[in-house]
């Protein structure tokens, strides 16, 4: 969730400075750094799995589900719908979307909830952005924020309790005659 959390504020972040400022020399050097990132990110995970299947063991039939009916509902509100009421629904379809997923987890993603519902109320009302070219540009950046805090959350709470479990398995004695 992290890393996709940062894609998304990479995608947000170089669509505002790219259309802002055109001929700066950040925009080169944050797209090509954006390129890398969605390269590593598609071919790592590939890398180190054991290819029984694209994701063995994480995910389900109903994350899966989730994700393609959210993804469907925003392709058809893109489509009928125009700014600023689509950035407002694909803020608040991305907050369904993690709260579903979050129950189909077990998992509470309040905060990359919070973050598209924020999204959903402050990217349109952005006095700088208001009619642009580029209007879901601040709705990713925001979004993709709360999202990135929100993996970057649980990631804390992943190594937290492997660094307890490893705490308890090194003070825990071995079979009788050993050191």
């Amino acid at each position: 969730m992290l890393m996709v959390g940062l894609a998304l504020v990479w995608l947000g972040g170089f669509g505002m400075l790219a259309e802002r400022f055109p001929h700066s020399a950040w925009v080169g050097a944050l797209f090509w750094a954006g390129v890398g990132f969605l390269i590593w990110y598609l071919f790592v995970p590939w890398l180190f799995s054991n290819h029984r299947g694209a994701e063995a063991g994480r995910g389900s039939g109903g994350e899966d589900g989730l994700t393609f009916l959210a993804a469907v509902c925003a392709g058809l509100v893109v489509h009928f719908w125009k700014p600023p009421l689509t950035v407002s629904l694909l803020g608040v379809l991305g907050a369904i979307l993690f709260l579903g997923v979050g129950r189909i987890r077990g998992r509470r993603y309040y905060v990359a909830a919070a973050g598209w519902l924020l999204a959903a109320l402050a990217a349109p009302r952005l006095p700088a952005w208001s009619g642009t070219q580029l209007p879901y540009a601040p709705l990713g950046l925001i979004g993709g924020f709360g999202t990135a805090l929100q993996g970057g959350w649980e990631l804390a709470g992943s190594l937290r309790l492997r660094a307890t479990a490893a705490a308890q398995l090194a003070s825990t004695p071995g079979p009788a005659g050993t050191s």
